[in-house]
């Protein structure tokens, strides 16, 4: 694993970590990358103490950050040693001793990446940070950039087999996963593994297939632990506004347009603009309704107004009248 660390290096570096050296290792618990089965785990104090723990046993000693920006740690007796970082990052620091090129000391959060993979997690960090996809192998992670190389294992041997990349979302209810076919380090085809959503509830049925977009003939559905409740061979599935006839391999070997589902959907959508269309009637008419007995209302308060007035100007005029 040292010697794949080593070679991504160069390309990694530029995405150092701009935090502060002295803030990304402070006060964190980091484990040493060793090439055997023993556990070293160091501690940096902020006030300077250093504590080792090789195994569970731990020392004492002290660090400090140099001028110089290198990281000088002191274990104890004597065995003081200076260190140039490699690559800043908050969960993985990749350092050399002092003055050399070669042997990588690398301290990672066994927090954070647990099983301890360092190669795994910095190319996923690589591929994030470029923007690229990233193939799974068993026990290791191909970057997109790398499929152009002869493909090799964690061993180094040329690999045989599938390589997956991680899900991504198709569409609004549709994933897909990309997957290359690969013999003795060369790929030999590719296909696509896209999940749909199936019948009503939240069953969903997995289709191999050529076409990232859709679906066609000599494509197959993936028998999965759900899906074989209700998927038989020799059958037929509706999916996607279509009617896929099966053979007993589940490949598709005819498609049909699904006519009810394409009914529905228009049959649907009037009833609901006519259901629109009457609520908003309604709403005309209940505002109309209202205004009218407003206005009603004003009219018999002005003619009842006009009644008063009207009594009013007789008595005055009867009054004015001689006696």
């Amino acid at each position: 694993m040292i010697n794949y660390i080593q070679q991504l290096l160069p390309r990694i570096r530029q995405y150092n970590s701009r935090l502060d050296k002295k803030e990304l290792f402070v006060d964190k618990l980091f484990t040493v990358l060793q090439p055997n089965n023993e556990v070293h785990q160091y501690t940096f104090n902020r006030d300077g103490r250093l504590f080792l723990a090789i195994n569970g046993l731990t020392t004492e000693g002290k660090w400090e950050l140099l001028a110089t920006g290198q990281l000088l740690i002191n274990r104890g007796k004597n065995d003081i040693i200076t260190l140039d970082f490699e690559f800043l990052h908050p969960d993985v620091l990749i350092m050399k001793l002092g003055g050399t090129i070669t042997n990588p000391f690398i301290i990672y959060r066994n927090d954070i990446i647990k099983d301890g993979n360092i190669l795994n997690f910095l190319k996923k960090f690589e591929a994030k940070s470029k923007g690229e996809k990233i193939y799974e192998l068993p026990n290791q992670i191909i970057c997109e950039s790398e499929l152009k190389d002869l493909i090799m294992d964690e061993y180094g041997i040329p690999y045989s087999g599938e390589l997956t990349s991680s899900e991504e979302d198709l569409g609004y209810t549709l994933s897909v996963k990309h997957i290359y076919v690969v013999e003795k380090g060369v790929i030999k085809s590719q296909h696509y593994e896209v999940t749909y959503p199936y019948e009503l509830n939240d069953d969903i049925l997995v289709v191999k297939q050529i076409d990232k977009f859709g679906i066609n003939i000599s494509d197959s559905v993936i028998p999965t632990k759900s899906s074989s409740n209700f998927v038989k061979p020799n059958s037929q599935v509706k999916l996607a506004n279509q009617v896929l006839q099966l053979n007993d391999k589940y490949e598709v070997i005819s498609i049909k347009s699904d006519t009810v589902g394409n009914i529905l959907v228009p049959i649907i959508g009037i009833l609901f603009l006519i259901l629109m269309v009457l609520l908003l009637l309604d709403f005309n008419f209940s505002t109309s309704s209202k205004t009218s007995d407003s206005s009603l209302i004003d009219s018999v308060e002005v003619t009842q107004q006009d009644s008063f007035d009207s009594v009013d100007t007789i008595r005055a005029a009867a009054d004015s009248m001689p006696r």
